[in-house]
């Protein structure tokens, strides 16, 4: 298995994916086939599941002759996917000599310039031309090195969820910075998010028996996409410290896709190039009321 990133955007989006992923789970098994990479994990608390599906198509490079899982630590991966500078291609892959490692190499063909030899001419005598080499020195520029890593694969014992199609009430799409701004906020006033659903409007709302009261009016003339079914409203809650995870991924695209149904999880998507995916499944909270 091996696949290669030369595009600084592409680059940065796999190590976003990789560095949110780790506020969900520490380990987590990567399927690799002829199709793409695909995964499917559930936070620590089995309160979200997350599945990841790229495509072949999404990077610059892929290959995989036959289908493999490898058991990863996240956390780990992480902090090496971070030690990259923007200038560098991302290659991962494993090899038949070192089939128990993963191998991670950062390169770059970045030549750092020399200092130019200028002639510059100089007055010695009345009538005489004296020319001289001067050395103009070039701001210093930090060298980037190629780096290799290495990292144990580990057995990881885990079920893949079956997750049957849902005809969801409503769907509605919006900037993902939005919302992630929204839920940073509704934060501070409490740990449930509660969403009401109808025709007319979406509203968000928390609150605390301390910290009052915060709702969010958000204008249905302004989402990208809006639907629900005619005549319902829904209301559900969430739990904000899993909303606001989710919206870690934010940088990765410009939109999310939100869907609901009551008594059933919420489904937040955020859609990559070429068909790219990521989707959480988070189980609705149980309030007072109910």
């Amino acid at each position: 298995m091996r696949f290669f990133l030369n595009q600084v955007s592409k680059a940065e989006i796999f190590t976003a994916i990789i560095q949110n992923l780790k506020t969900f789970t520490e380990t987590v098994n990567i399927q690799f086939t002829e199709a793409g990479l695909y995964v499917q994990t559930m936070d620590n608390s089995h309160i979200s599941v997350i599945e990841l599906n790229i495509p072949v198509a999404w990077f610059n490079e892929y290959q995989c002759e036959e289908s493999v899982v490898l058991g990863i630590n996240i956390g780990l991966l992480s902090k090496i996917l971070a030690t990259r500078d923007k200038s560098q291609s991302l290659t991962i892959e494993t090899s038949t000599d070192n089939e128990d490692k993963l191998e991670i190499h950062f390169t770059t063909s970045i030549i750092i310039p020399e200092p130019v030899l200028e002639n510059v001419v100089v007055m010695s005598e009345p009538m005489k031309v004296k020319v001289k080499k001067t050395v103009i020195e070039k701001k210093p520029v930090a060298k980037v090195y190629d780096t290799h890593f290495a990292i144990p694969l580990i057995d990881i014992e885990s079920e893949q969820i079956d997750i049957p199609p849902t005809e969801y009430a409503a769907e509605f799409s919006l900037s993902a910075m939005n919302f992630s701004n929204i839920v940073s906020q509704l934060k501070l006033f409490g740990d449930t998010m509660t969403i009401e659903c109808s025709e007319e409007k979406i509203v968000l709302f928390a609150h605390g028996i301390e910290s009052g009261k915060m709702s969010v009016d958000i204008n249905i003339d302004e989402l990208t996409e809006f639907s629900i079914n005619e005549g319902q409203t829904i209301q559900l809650a969430f739990a904000l410290n899993y909303l606001n995870n989710i919206c870690g991924f934010h940088k990765v695209t410009k939109e999310i896709e939100l869907k609901v149904l009551d008594e059933n999880p919420l489904c937040a998507m955020y859609h990559l190039d070429n068909g790219g995916t990521i989707k959480f499944y988070l189980a609705p909270k149980i309030t007072d009321d109910e």
